[in-house]
Formats: C-alpha cells, structure tokens, sequence
C-alpha cells in the first residue's frame, strides 16, 4: 500500500507565484487568500482555504491542494480570519484572479499587489 502522505502529494496540486507591486518589484510579507469556487468547502471547517504569506522576496506558495478551481486574491486591509465570513469572501471574489489546480503539476500565478 502506498502510505497516505505519499498518496495526498501524488494527488495534490500545489500554486507558486510572486506579489509584485505596481512597478514590478516583489512585494514582501503581502497575504494571499486561496480558496474553493464551491461555496460549500468555505466556513470555519473549511480545509481547501490556503492562506499564505509572501517570503521576503515576494515570493508565495500554497501546496495540498485538491484539483479543482480556486480564486486567490491578494488581501490589503482584511483582518485575519475575516475571510470565513461569506459576507466578506463576496468581496474579496471581486478582486480575484480565477486559477486551475491540477494534481500533476504546479500552477505559477504572478500576482501584483495594488
């Protein structure tokens, strides 16, 4: 049998990119939001919502990933958490950048922080 974190890693997709600010340097310790289309994986029990933090070269990643399609959005000015709040993901779905995940491969998504 193949043991279970050999079989999520075959079978998660992961995302990777880089924040860049308006004039294409990278934007360190900048929040991106990764989270399921399908309203029903969202909520405080929610396991498919990523939220990472960008290294000190602007650069992100969110891994586990199950393949489907996520927005992820940058977030400016949202307090932690806020997110589970399906009042507040609405709005953050207005700024997000449609992404599809598939287990075989990584998804590079550049993102630019306004």
């Amino acid at each position: 049998t193949v043991p279970f974190a050999r079989y999520v890693a075959q079978h998660r997709g992961s995302l990777a990119g880089t924040l860049l600010d308006e004039s294409g340097g990278p934007v360190p310790g900048a929040a991106v939001l990764v989270y399921p289309i399908d309203e029903r994986y969202r909520g405080l029990s929610a396991q498919r919502i990523r939220y990472v933090v960008s290294s000190p070269f602007g650069d992100y990643a969110a891994t586990g990933l199950r393949p489907g399609h996520y927005p992820v959005a940058t977030l400016v000015g949202v307090e932690l958490g806020a997110w589970y709040d399906a009042e507040v993901l609405r709005e953050i779905d207005a700024a997000a950048v449609l992404v599809s995940i598939d287990a075989t491969r990584q998804t590079i998504l550049n993102l630019r922080v306004t």
